[in-house]
């Protein structure tokens, strides 16, 4: 038995994997404490685990007003400089003291920096792709990806954006380096990147039918296959029969579900949605907050819906068209269902790309996105006759996939080893 403390930062795409393994380590016997911002609360006390509140700096009062592409941007700058870097630094470090091993996952920056002052076995983990950079097979980076298409089409070396993409993030996370230094860290590798990996076990914790290991990765690094997480707190009654009650109405619906900026401001996004299904005779589920319900009107063939777990929510759904997380993407493989991708922040880019790439479903630029467009792809994807197969194919593949036990196998062997 070992103390294990689990620490990250992000959303429900970034976390539940970190919840998913935290649950079947306390469940082999470990002692598991998560670090987590205080709006995992929920997710914590939902697998009775104790959860430290990291984030104790609140700001951007109005960040859902503001225009989506500064969102974009601002969520990226936020992403790779946490603001509360001190703070954060000063409760892991107690955190930690009593821990035979720490767990982050790719925004745990300051769980990094303590892991390095304490000198504790560390495990990185991921779920996106993009934290694992290849020359041979390279991502598309936010910022980049429309450049990258254009010069690979000029024969320009995709490798040259890894490396350029690696230079940039290091002068935005200065700050991270800078904390080290103070505390006697002198670690000059990139904090995003191989400054972060694990010498002893590095986890991405998403599909192989998505992603390839590869020979330029850093040593000790496991793909897993998707970690499913099932977030019970979720849940509720009427919500689920609610839905329940509109999907057995009619045809299959298809679900409409932004993430990332789009969700903190997602008045257009379901405008066009609405109009693509109100003038196409299509059946639609909008997943909003429900500060936004009251100018979200349901109706006969729209359902406007709070957050309700993936399990339920693409139950009979046709297609899902979301911004490309992670998250989304791996739950709609596992129904069978082919996604519609609007990317917008961060690694969805490439979370989109890749999709679009193996036919698991198809990208909408950000400037496309409109409801004409919408209908028209959800047509062409409903006249695909080779597409079920293709999806039944890939479900069958999800399905059988459980991240989480191999994840916590590996951890396993790797305590035996520290042992």
């Amino acid at each position: 038995m070992a103390r294990i403390l689990i620490a990250g930062k992000g959303g429900y795409g970034d976390m539940f994997p970190m919840f998913s393994i935290a649950k079947k380590l306390q469940q082999s016997g470990h002692i598991v404490e998560i670090a987590a911002e205080r709006h995992h609360a929920d997710a914590a006390r939902s697998i009775d685990i104790p959860l430290i509140p990291i984030n104790l700096i609140q700001d951007h009062k109005n960040k859902n007003d503001a225009a989506p592409s500064f969102a974009e941007f601002r969520e990226l700058i936020q992403t790779l400089t946490p603001a509360n870097l001190e703070k954060e630094y000063e409760i892991l470090l107690t955190a930690a003291k009593n821990a035979d091993l720490i767990i982050g996952n790719h925004l745990a920056y300051t769980a990094s920096i303590v892991r390095k002052k304490l000198k504790k076995p560390w495990v990185y983990c991921s779920p996106s792709p993009l934290a694992f950079p290849s020359r041979f097979d390279p991502p598309s980076f936010p910022y980049l990806h429309t450049l990258q298409r254009i010069s690979s089409q000029l024969g320009i070396p995709a490798g040259y954006y890894v490396d350029f993409a690696k230079k940039m993030s290091k002068i935005v996370m200065a700050s991270t380096l800078r904390q080290q230094r103070r505390l006697g860290i002198h670690d000059e590798r990139n904090p995003r990147f191989e400054g972060i990996y694990s010498d002893q076990l590095n986890l991405l914790l998403t599909s192989p039918q998505l992603i390839r290991e590869q020979a330029d990765w850093p040593t000790n690094t496991f793909i897993t296959g998707f970690t499913w997480f099932e977030p019970t707190f979720l849940l509720a009654d009427e919500k689920s029969r609610n839905l329940q009650e509109f999907t057995k109405k009619g045809e299959a619906p298809i679900v409409f579900a932004p993430s990332g900026s789009a969700r903190g401001n997602p008045l257009k996004f379901f405008a066009e949605c609405r109009e693509a299904c109100e003038k196409n005779n299509l059946r639609g589920i909008l997943v909003a907050a429900t500060r936004f319900h009251h100018l979200l009107p349901s109706s006969e063939t729209i359902h406007v819906s709070s957050y309700i777990p993936y399990s339920q929510l693409l139950h009979r759904a046709k297609i899902i068209v979301h911004s490309g997380g992670i998250g989304a993407l791996g739950w709609g493989l596992r129904h069978g269902i082919p996604s519609i991708m609007t990317p917008l922040s961060l690694d969805q880019y490439d979370n989109a790309y890749r999709a679009q790439a193996l036919n698991f479903g198809s990208v909408l630029s950000k400037r496309h996105f409109c409801a004409k467009r919408i209908a028209d792809e959800i047509r062409r994807m409903e006249n695909d006759e080779s597409l079920p197969s293709r999806m039944e194919y890939c479900r069958t593949l999800i399905t059988k996939e459980d991240g989480s036990d191999i994840a916590c196998t590996k951890i396993n062997e790797l305590l035996k080893q520290l042992a």
